[in-house]
């Protein structure tokens, strides 16, 4: 698609090649079909900025870390947040795009405050969690139709992974 221009972890500027994914766009669909429930049902007031636009690209900084006691690889500068634009490392799995891509929708509304973001990012993906199977039942499959997903797009499985990754990277963040 082309390439953007952001600063790195040392204050340098880097070219990333960037696309749109159709995954990714479900994965963001996603997660504001969730809000849009927790907002109308729970009182739960996150908002994510609508102008936003989200990437996939090659972050030539990201590095992969791995903590051997639960097996989960932890990528340092997986995700960045510029100009409005999301961009995510593209060689992250599932769960590390929907938790990093959860963290970043926070930077959005948080400005560049890290540990209020990865705070904020966590609380979401626990009420979402928490709110599962009320969330993703059929009453409300008309909420992600609406957006042409299935509401199981993203399972309780890959969802807890996800949340997993975000609470065993808090430390990272200051948040624990």
């Amino acid at each position: 698609m082309g390439q953007i221009r952001i600063e790195g972890p040392h204050g340098e500027t880097l070219d990333v090649q960037v696309h749109s994914s159709n995954e990714f766009r479900k994965y963001v669909k996603w997660l504001w079909c969730c809000m849009q429930w927790l907002n109308k049902f729970k009182g739960y007031h996150a908002r994510f900025r609508a102008e936003l636009e989200f990437f996939e690209g090659n972050i030539p900084c990201a590095q992969p870390k791995r903590k051997a006691v639960i097996g989960m690889r932890y990528w340092i500068f997986g995700g960045v947040l510029s100009n409005g634009r999301i961009i995510i490392h593209a060689a992250l799995n599932k769960y590390e795009k929907i938790a990093t891509l959860t963290h970043e929708l926070f930077h959005a509304v948080h400005s560049s405050a890290e540990k209020a973001a990865h705070s904020t990012a966590i609380d979401f993906m626990h009420k979402i969690y928490e709110n599962y199977d009320l969330i993703t039942m059929p009453a409300n499959a008309p909420n992600f139709k609406n957006h042409g997903l299935n509401p199981n797009y993203i399972s309780k499985s890959e969802l807890t992974n996800a949340l997993r990754y975000l609470v065993e990277t808090a430390s990272m963040f200051g948040v624990y």
